[in-house]
């Protein structure tokens, strides 16, 4: 009996520290970096804040966690994005869209990588422990490892000319991430003449050129057939994308019949600008697990699918 209840603590504290991460990302996703405060994260997990720093050393641990759960994600992406049947040319530029697709996704991850940029790697180490420190290194190198396998593979058919493939995947991990940022604020910045400095607006496309345009051209089609009942937003970024791949009319149209769920206000308001009505979201915490809780119910409620195309897409 001493091994089952040794571990029951350590079973207790894995499951508390899955659910941080998953209500710190919620609420990334949701507001940003910048508003994700302890008290809001304690509060949707339903434990008391000083039950935090006993599960991590400090707030920039939690930080950091939560974004090893983004790159478990991304690097899942990026693995299906690169298939070895592509040349090493094709399967470098599936790699980026991928990667630029994501940042795009999750604007949360681009500032959470950005910033841990900013932090020499020493000063970094010596803030967190062991683990998380392993845990951090782990998730970038199984995304940085599919580019330099790619380079590795091209330079040896004699598709690329470099001499480290190791070092020039980090030059490109972190280059898309500058490019990301540069495409999410949408200015640059000229000289319009000497001494005279000039904005100019940077279109998103420019740089994320069709990313993910195919999946979002299919799922707007699944709609239009009728074969999708719910759509659920969980961040503006995903509202505004769906809005760029597609006329303002047929996405309303695509998205008439269906249930459409918002993670929160924020999201909500953002389909409101587009003149979507959003028909489900959960009463007042606004993260991952009340959103499907609250789909499922409304799902349930109304009693009978609502996969019916709407009325101009019928045939």
């Amino acid at each position: 009996m001493r091994g089952p209840m040794a571990s029951q603590p350590n079973v207790l504290r894995r499951a508390r520290e899955r659910d941080l991460v998953r209500a710190t990302r919620a609420l990334f996703d949701e507001r940003g970096l910048q508003d994700a405060p302890i008290e809001e994260i304690a509060r949707a997990v339903g434990i008391a804040r000083g039950l935090i720093y006993r599960q991590f050393s400090s707030k920039e641990e939690l930080y950091v966690l939560t974004v090893t759960e983004y790159l478990a994600e991304l690097d899942g992406l990026l693995g299906e994005a690169t298939s070895a049947d592509l040349e090493s040319v094709a399967q470098l530029e599936a790699w980026a869209r991928a990667y630029v697709g994501f940042c795009l996704r999750y604007p949360a991850f681009l500032d959470c990588a950005l910033s841990l940029m900013h932090r020499p790697a020493a000063e970094l180490r010596e803030a967190l422990s062991d683990s998380v420190w392993l845990r951090l290194g782990q998730g970038i190198a199984s995304c940085v490892v599919h580019v330099a396998e790619i380079l590795r593979t091209g330079a040896r058919d004699g598709a690329f000319a470099v001499d480290d493939p190791d070092y020039m995947a980090n030059v490109l991990w972190t280059q898309i991430l500058g490019v990301t940022h540069l495409a999410r604020i949408r200015v640059g910045v000229r000289q319009a003449a000497p001494g005279i400095p000039e904005l100019f607006t940077v279109a998103p496309d420019r740089y994320a050129d069709g990313v993910s345009d195919t999946a979002l051209e299919e799922l707007l089609a699944r709609m239009r057939r009728g074969e999708i009942d719910a759509i659920a937003f969980t961040s503006k970024a995903q509202v505004h994308r769906l809005f760029r791949a597609r006329d303002a009319d047929s996405v309303r149209r695509a998205l008439a019949a269906r249930n459409v769920a918002a993670i929160g206000p924020l999201v909500a308001a953002a389909l409101a600008e587009h003149g979507v009505n959003v028909e489900t979201m959960p009463a007042s915490a606004w993260f991952m697990k009340p959103l499907t809780a609250a789909l499922v119910e409304a799902m349930a409620r109304s009693g009978e699918p609502r996969n019916r195309p709407p009325e101009d897409d019928r045939t």
